[in-house]
């Protein structure tokens, strides 16, 4: 029997699962929570097979603490449940480790395996996803070859800013913006001004 507690702040979504594993019979739901600070405390206590993180709470500081928790037991494993489009949070849970990560597109069985993955000590993410999180991490890698002062003129040149605007901005000359444009356009390995603006835009920079 696996033990599983459900995390999840949308009530509907939140029975509607409950009584999908429930329905199953070799899934146990021994608790929900619809916050952060409750679900690591029931978690590090209960330590069930499973816990099933609905991406629709803020969690801050608690979810490395979760993951941090489960960790060390080697006892509870994570599994993640996007609920927004943007891949930035799947991107973090997967940057601390949460080894499953699916989002509310995906049915009940593809739910089901990720669950036997984990629990085998195995990672449960579709392809297309993998490959968006792993192109986002090398962007990642790229920004962080950035200076703080390159990172500047980048942040305004996705304002639309000229290099003449952004010299009086930075108090520099327009001749070492560009030099730094064409320094953050070698490092990214982007061309053109409008290459630079959507990086910016899309790394939220």
């Amino acid at each position: 029997m696996t033990t599983l507690i459900v995390v999840d702040d949308r009530t509907m979504d939140r029975q509607g699962l409950v009584a999908l594993l429930e329905a199953h019979p070799d899934s146990l739901v021994i608790a929900t929570t619809d916050n952060a600070r409750d679900a690591y405390r029931k978690i590090s206590q209960l330590r069930p097979d499973i816990a099933i993180l609905s991406s629709s709470i803020n969690y801050g500081g608690a979810l490395k603490e979760i993951v941090d928790s489960s960790a060390l037991s080697s006892q509870s494993r994570l599994i993640w449940l996007t609920v927004h489009e943007s891949p930035d949070e799947s991107w973090h849970a997967r940057k601390l480790g949460i080894p499953a990560i699916l989002s509310r597109e995906h049915c009940f069985e593809d739910l089901l395996s990720a669950i036997t993955v984990v629990l085998h000590g195995g990672e449960f993410i579709f392809p297309p996803l993998k490959d968006q999180l792993q192109h986002m991490e090398a962007r990642k890698e790229k920004s962080s070859q950035l200076s703080s002062r390159e990172k500047d003129v980048l942040r305004e040149v996705a304002r639309g800013l000229t290099a003449k605007e952004i010299a009086r901005e930075l108090a520099l000359s327009p001749r070492t913006i560009e030099t730094y444009k064409t320094r953050i356009m070698y490092k990214l390995d982007i061309r053109g001004t409008y290459g630079l603006i959507r990086y910016a835009l899309e790394n939220d920079l």
